[in-house]
């Protein structure tokens, strides 16, 4: 296993998860290893729920069309957005996650599109101002950030269902750093900025997940995620496992380094 997805590694196995990346490893190459689809959907539940507020569903459709669209037209570029909110009434069976205010970086895909260029989600820029603006001025109590992309698949690139449907190991590495580097500026600053990814995927399932920085970054899915009181669809197609897929067909893209390049710098200065 690639010593960049250790965290990873590391968090799956102390949740006696080892089996989900020894599995997705089995899928691709041992030198593209941080690429390893990771089912998400067996990880254990978070105790609350996602309900995004009803005055952002048309952005949702949006991030959801681009997806659609390239099924269609053969492409598979990453669409990179923020979802941010706060968390409300913790710690009961009716708290909920509420995002009020999603940021998409449609310039620089609609760019990387129209030059074809790097496939891969980055949070440098635009997001990463948005997400640092975030941390620094929310006046919530309990500020939430989602980091989320869309998982477009294209037959005819050689990327099928089975793999865009889950998170890759390096999608979760980048969410327990930036966790780790959330619960220090936390500690600095006296805020309680929580930190989350979610990944859209071919099937349109709203997959999220939370990183536990208090319980050696134990993940946890949330299952339930709204716009108002639609329900969105999250987890839902299969186990995620791809047992019939063989694993020499399973080609993932080249992640950019840029994606890792995130929040770190400016949230520690």
């Amino acid at each position: 296993m690639l010593t960049q997805i250790n965290k990873t590694k590391a968090a799956l196995e102390n949740q006696g998860l080892g089996s989900l990346l020894a599995e997705g490893a089995k899928r691709v190459a041992a030198s593209n290893a941080d690429q390893a689809p990771i089912s998400a959907n067996l990880l254990p539940n978070a105790q609350n729920k996602i309900i995004i507020k009803d005055e952002l569903l048309e952005t949702v459709g949006l991030i959801k069309a681009t997806i659609d669209m390239q099924r269609q037209n053969g492409t598979i570029y990453e669409l990179p957005f923020l979802m941010m909110g706060y968390e409300a009434e913790s710690g009961n069976p009716n708290s909920a996650v509420i995002i009020d205010k999603i940021i998409v970086d449609d310039e620089s895909f609609i760019k990387r599109v129209n030059e074809k260029t790097e496939q891969s989600a980055s949070f440098e820029g635009r997001l990463n101002k948005e997400f640092n603006d975030y941390a620094k001025n929310s006046e919530h109590k309990k500020p939430v950030v989602f980091m989320g992309h869309t998982h477009p698949s294209s037959e005819k690139q050689n990327i099928p269902n089975s793999t865009s449907r889950c998170f890759s190991a390096y999608d979760l590495e980048g969410y327990i750093e930036i966790a780790e580097t959330v619960k220090a500026y936390n500690k600095q600053s006296g805020k309680d900025l929580q930190v989350g990814g979610m990944v859209i995927n071919e099937a349109g399932d709203f997959n999220a997940v939370f990183v536990d920085t208090e319980n050696k970054n134990a993940l946890y899915k949330f299952p339930e995620i709204y716009v108002g009181k639609n329900k969105l669809p999250a987890y839902t197609v299969g186990k995620y496992l791809f047992d019939k897929v063989p694993a020499q067909t399973l080609i993932t893209p080249i992640v950019s380094p840029a994606r890792r390049q995130t929040q770190q710098q400016d949230l520690t200065q």
